[in-house]
């Protein structure tokens, strides 16, 4: 499928579950919040004043935004690719004179070179066809001293999922996602040697009565795009009950059924000018 076709399948699904993101995204802001923990430990916020600008990138429904906008003064810039989830973003931050909602790609920032002072993106750039380019474009608009703080799925997210379909066929339904030794490669050949970069892994395990359950659970937080080589046409009645009886296999002894996320979250700071 041609590159631009799939963004804008992406674009487009992120934009459909705006309105039921919230509702499933639970473990997203779990994530978030131990992104935002991690910049905490560093004193990344310590010298966030009225000059400074922050930005969101991939705000989705605009819950860290929000969350930032409550706490710092500053600029805050929430940037999404997906108009309706910018719609949802404007609609809680109705009363927020200090953020400004950017409809944008992540793979091509509009913003200056060194004008920010501190990049939060959760759960975003998983989706970037180019994730050098994005990273590359985090790095460009940073300021110096400034911090960029990143959650993407690792390796092992939903592998009993696609190990569920991999004895169907032979087509990506489940996405492929970085080694944490891969995205410190991709980072090391990325960023400048002077970039400071911290990657740390931790494990998460949603867990569900059914496989129909998880699967809602990805369509309503948009994460329902496959990027690689994808089937053509919709999933039918007899593959799902085959999918089914394959997951079934991974029922726990509580009765519910696991699904697996390998978080990797990447911490760049870059250096000061002497």
């Amino acid at each position: 499928m041609p590159r631009l076709n799939i963004k804008t399948r992406i674009t487009g699904n992120f934009s459909q579950a705006a309105d039921r993101y919230d509702q499933s995204a639970q473990l997203q802001r779990t994530i978030g919040e131990q992104l935002c923990a991690q910049l905490d430990e560093r004193q990344a916020f310590d010298d966030i004043d009225a000059a400074s600008v922050w930005l969101d990138l991939g705000c989705g429904t605009g819950h860290f935004a929000e969350k930032f906008q409550q706490t710092y003064n500053a600029q805050g810039l929430a940037m999404d690719i997906a108009f309706g989830m910018l719609t949802r973003t404007r609609q809680r931050m109705s009363n927020a004179s200090t953020v400004l909602v950017l409809n944008a790609d992540a793979e091509f920032i509009p913003l200056k070179p060194d004008s920010v002072n501190l990049i939060f993106s959760n759960f975003v750039v998983q989706w970037c066809l180019e994730l050098r380019r994005a990273i590359a474009e985090c790095w460009r608009i940073l300021k110096p001293g400034a911090w960029c703080a990143l959650s993407l799925p690792g390796e092992g997210t939903l592998k009993e999922l696609q190990a569920s379909w991999s004895l169907l066929d032979n087509f990506d339904h489940v996405n492929h996602f970085y080694s944490e030794e891969a995205l410190t490669q991709l980072m090391r050949e990325t960023l400048p040697a002077e970039a400071t970069v911290e990657i740390t892994r931790q494990a998460y395990v949603n867990r569900y009565k059914s496989l129909i359950d998880l699967l809602k659970d990805l369509k309503n937080i948009g994460a329902n795009t496959a990027t690689g080589k994808t089937s053509p046409g919709l999933m039918g009645k007899t593959q799902l009950t085959s999918l089914q009886k394959n997951y079934e296999y991974y029922r726990q002894a509580d009765s519910l059924l696991p699904a697996s996320y390998e978080v990797l979250n990447v911490l760049i700071k870059k250096p000061k000018m002497h």
